[in-house]
């Protein structure tokens, strides 16, 4: 077509093959933008399965590390509550009591001594249980940290090839500033 020009020899016949030059060129633009545009459609959705892929996958993990957590919570309470409990001690001061005390006052030694165990069990208790439940929650806090790392670097992952496949389109002149910057704002 280029040598169809240079041997035109009229000024319409080079208008007109100006025009068709344009045409074609406009047309093998709109062929390459349609390409491209199928190939980050096709990479857009290789990502979001990728995506779905590894979310689903973490979920998984994240929520066996909870459950573990969760459990592990548990039994320390529980051990707490149950690491003082001694029935031969218990028996033991039962004695002592019927021995020392009278009926009625036995009753009431008993339940002094009752309120005054409770109440430093219960002391006990709350400080343990207050030590695991910020243990749990510093595993938890760090799992969430480590799960929200791992997504920034799946995004990292993500955005980068794109990123740079805008920029190779760019450089080849594939693609305008302006559509370079809508398809970079559209990936952000």
């Amino acid at each position: 077509m280029r040598k169809q020009l240079e041997n035109a020899t009229s000024d319409d016949e080079k208008k007109r093959m100006l025009g068709q030059l344009d045409q074609f060129e406009d047309a093998i633009a709109a062929q390459m933008k349609i390409a491209s545009d199928q190939q980050s459609s096709r990479l857009q959705a290789a990502l979001a399965a990728r995506r779905a892929k590894k979310q689903k996958l973490k979920g998984i993990i994240s929520d066996e590390k909870h459950q573990k957590v969760l459990d592990d919570f548990k039994r320390r309470t529980g051990n707490a509550v149950n690491e003082n409990v001694n029935e031969d001690n218990t028996v033991k001061l039962a004695g002592r009591i019927q021995t020392q005390f009278d009926g009625g006052e036995q009753v009431q030694v008993s339940e002094n001594l009752l309120d005054k165990r409770n109440k430093q069990e219960l002391i006990d208790l709350m400080n343990s249980l207050f030590q695991e439940r910020a243990n749990a929650l510093r595993k938890f806090m760090y799992e969430l940290m480590m799960q929200k790392q791992r997504e920034l670097d799946d995004l990292k992952e993500e955005y980068e090839p794109q990123r740079q496949l805008l920029q190779q389109r760019k450089e080849a002149k594939l693609i305008s500033d302006e559509d370079y910057a809508q398809q970079l704002e559209r990936i952000n």
